[in-house]
């Protein structure tokens, strides 16, 4: 008697496959490129943009969607080229460094624009975005002590720089 891991269907005429019946299958290779589509979109868009928020949704997005596809995995689903858990850990990576890239544009950008009225408005909406970026590092991967040293200093230097106060 066959018996479905995913929606518990049994039967003696029921065929399964890894332990899964064939509607079971059908959804879950229709989910799994839909999520590849997604994975993907995530990818383009965490590369081209030059938002902190944008960038820390779309690898947080990315990471959900490998993480329930490594459920699939484990069932002997061979859903990517690359294991879940190794993308997942690219995506970490990628999203602290996106952080640290937008925040360095941005810093670089009002330390060249020192004579500006604005600078010193900005310098302190820089710390803050700085600060609120440093909670949104993922801890779990190898770079986080390095962007995080650097934010810190960037902070730092920004908080004592005299020439961007006006």
């Amino acid at each position: 008697m066959g018996k479905c891991i995913n929606c518990n269907r049994r039967g003696i005429f029921l065929k399964t496959k890894r332990g899964l019946c064939e509607s079971c299958t059908i959804i879950i290779e229709q989910e799994a490129k839909n999520t590849l589509r997604i994975l993907n979109d995530c990818d383009r868009i965490v590369k081209s943009t030059k938002s902190i928020e944008t960038a820390v949704k779309r690898c947080n997005l990315a990471i959900d969607k490998l993480d329930y596809l490594a459920k699939y995995e484990k069932l002997g689903f061979e859903i990517l080229s690359e294991p879940c858990d190794g993308i997942s850990q690219q995506f970490k990576e990628d999203k602290n460094n996106k952080i640290l890239e937008i925040t360095t544009t941005k810093f670089d950008d009002l330390l060249n624009d020192q004579n500006s009225s604005k600078a010193k408005t900005r310098k302190l909406q820089l710390a803050k975005q700085i600060d609120n970026s440093v909670l949104d590092f993922d801890k779990s991967v190898s770079n986080y002590h390095s962007c995080n040293k650097s934010l810190t200093s960037m902070r730092k230097r920004l908080l004592a720089n005299p020439h961007t106060d006006n």
